[in-house]
């Protein structure tokens, strides 16, 4: 481990690096010291989990002072995951809100296909994917042309499969699995909602600001949604969504 430390600020060293971004704030913990022995300044991204369920293990706080003190500045997606951090010791002067961004271009706007609706997400805790499926099939009950497209792998895939069978709409859910992107944006061309089920984990874990939402919005489809972490930042509650 010595020796890997010692070649990254070699490595800063020989390409004649001055500033450099990294993503992640566990991986900002790890590079600063090297960076700040090669005399770069250094920027850190944060997400969602690195602000959240990371800092809810004890110690962790502790771990993230040194970056902030010596930090040249940092980055967060959301104002909400800036307060965590900002919470956490992290000085209000020197970290700015910048969402992931999206390119408009790339999501033509969508045809909005009647019934078709489409979720995009890891099947993780804190996108609620068992909760989706089982909100959906409330409103498939009322309308049975509804059908719902959900893209996306983890280790809550096969319970979300299993409430569908649960619920009777195995029918009316195509569980497609990861997708390439061009994939997910031929989806996005058809669907007439865009369904974004986030929650706080038991664990802390929080979203920072989903893209997905945000290429959604893109493509002028309605967004339904949770007032969670920075989702109500992004839309606009009757007017781009529901929340």
């Amino acid at each position: 481990w010595f020796g890997l430390r010692s070649a990254v600020t070699r490595f800063l060293q020989e390409q004649g690096t001055r500033t450099m971004l990294v993503e992640y704030g566990t991986v900002g913990e790890a590079m600063l010291p090297h960076a700040l022995k090669a005399g770069v300044r250094t920027f850190v991204h944060f997400h969602g989990y690195d602000a959240t369920k990371y800092l809810a293990i004890p110690g962790n706080i502790r771990r993230y002072q040194h970056m902030f003190h010596a930090g040249t500045g940092f980055f967060a997606p959301s104002h909400f995951i800036r307060d965590k951090l900002v919470a956490a010791g992290c000085p209000g002067d020197r970290i700015t809100v910048a969402p992931c961004g999206v390119e408009p271009s790339d999501f033509p706007l969508s045809t909005r296909r009647p019934g078709r609706l489409l979720a995009v997400g890891r099947f993780v805790p804190k996108k609620a994917p068992v909760t989706t499926v089982r909100a959906f099939a409330i409103a498939a009950r009322q309308a049975p042309a509804l059908h719902l497209d959900y893209v996306g792998e983890g280790d809550l895939l096969n319970a979300a499969k299993a409430a569908a069978r649960d619920e009777g709409i195995a029918d009316h859910i195509t569980f497609h699995g990861s997708l390439p992107h061009e994939k997910v944006r031929n989806l996005m061309a058809e669907a007439a909602l865009f369904l974004q089920h986030s929650v706080t984990a038991p664990d802390g874990d929080c979203e920072g600001l989903p893209v997905a939402v945000m290429e959604a919005m893109a493509a002028g489809i309605p967004v339904v949604s949770t007032r969670h972490s920075g989702i109500p930042e992004a839309m606009i509650e009757g007017e781009t969504g529901l929340l």
